[in-house]
Parts: C-alpha cells; sequence; structure tokens
C-alpha cells in the first residue's frame, strides 16, 4: 500500500511553496520508491525546513525489512510510530500516489492526484533521526480511501490539509493525539485517478 509516488516539481519549487527553506541537498526524482531519499518538510527552531529523507525505516516485524507505512487509527500498536507522534512529525510532498488493484495476474495501475488548481498534497509522515550523518528515515501514515479511492482501493495517504500543516510539524503545541485524530477528521482532496482518464 502507497509503496510509490511522485513528485513533479524540483526541491527549490516545492520549497518556496512550502514557505520554508532547503535544509540540504536533495536530488530531483520523479517518482519515489522505497529507500529512495525524498524532500520531508519538518521544523528547525522556529523555521520550516525542506530536508533529504529516506523513505522507509527498518522493521522489526518478520518478513518485513523495509517499514514503509503505518496505520493512523493504530498508532498505540506500534511503539516506534507512537514514539515518533510526539516529536518526530514530517509532511512528505507529493503531486500523487500509486495504487494498484485487481487479482494477481491482471492487476490495475493507479495514479490518484488532486483534482484542483493547486496539485500539491502533504502527507502525514513520521520519521527517524540518523546518527551517522545520513539522512533520517521516514514512514507515511495511512487511512481509510477517500470516495475517489475506494473503488479500486481501501486505504490510502494520510493528507494534512493546508490549514494544519504547521501545526502538524510544530513540536509541543498540540496534543499529537488529538491532533491526528482532527486531521484525520478532515476529508482528502478530491482525487482523480490520471492513469485510468481517457482522452
Amino acid at each position: 500500500m502507497c509503496a510509490r509516488y511522485e513528485v513533479e516539481d524540483a526541491p527549490e519549487l516545492i520549497a518556496e511553496e512550502l514557505d520554508a527553506t532547503l535544509g540540504g541537498e536533495i536530488a530531483p526524482r520523479r517518482t519515489i520508491a522505497p529507500t529512495d531519499v525524498a524532500p520531508a518538510l519538518i521544523t528547525q527552531g522556529d523555521a520550516r525546513v525542506l530536508v533529504p529523507m529516506k523513505f522507509g525505516w527498518p522493521s522489526s516485524r518478520p518478513k518485513e525489512r523495509i517499514h514503509l507505512n503505518t496505520r493512523s487509527e493504530g498508532l498505540a500498536r506500534d511503539a516506534e510510530a507512537l514514539a515518533a507522534l510526539t516529536t518526530r512529525r514530517c509532511l512528505i510532498p507529493a503531486h500523487a500516489f500509486h495504487e494498484w488493484s485487481g487479482p494477481k495476474g491482471a492487476r490495475l495501475h493507479h495514479l490518484f492526484a488532486p483534482d484542483a488548481a493547486k496539485p500539491l498534497l502533504t502527507m502525514a509522515g513520521l520519521y527517524l533521526p540518523s546518527d551517522d550523518g545520513s539522512p533520517a528515515r521516514f514512514v507515511l501514515l495511512t487511512t481509510a480511501a477517500s470516495r475517489d479511492v475506494r473503488p479500486f482501493h481501501h486505504r490510502m495517504p494520510l493528507v494534512v490539509p493546508s490549514e494544519l500543516r504547521t501545526r502538524w510539524i510544530t513540536k509541543g503545541q498540540d496534543d499529537p493525539e488529538a491532533l491526528l485524530r482532527e486531521v484525520r477528521h478532515h476529508d482528502a482532496p478530491p482525487l482523480r485517478d490520471r492513469e485510468r482518464e481517457v482522452g
């Protein structure tokens, strides 16, 4: 679920749109896959900073080498994610995310993007800092699919609306679990499936 997403603008343009500064070199990359380095928005002091982070953190689950996403409804069952919710929240900019539907051997690819003039999504993320100078690692939070995604997949990334972005990345101002419930209460933006569009 949500193991690929698209970033279609250069990091400099994303930083400008999010009223942030660049906090490190981020190589432009359109399709983000597990272990790729991608832009992530955090706060450093009072500043909003777009920094490079690696998609996925080490997993403690059997048969799962990299942990990519966590259910926003089930953080109490994930000690690492619950700890990160308090002080290590980030926003992951994206212009679209990939999903697949159908049985094995006949899978259909879907590319969901905002049906709006300003197409940037900010997906809710949590991160683990690095102690060796390498990029921090992030996971995405997921939620039940919106009405646009539900016919094809039951889950999707949790999207943080623009009016909650600053609170999501600011530490210490909100009760973290109450803030998460507030984000989850917001409807996802209207989405269209660019891969399946006709014409």
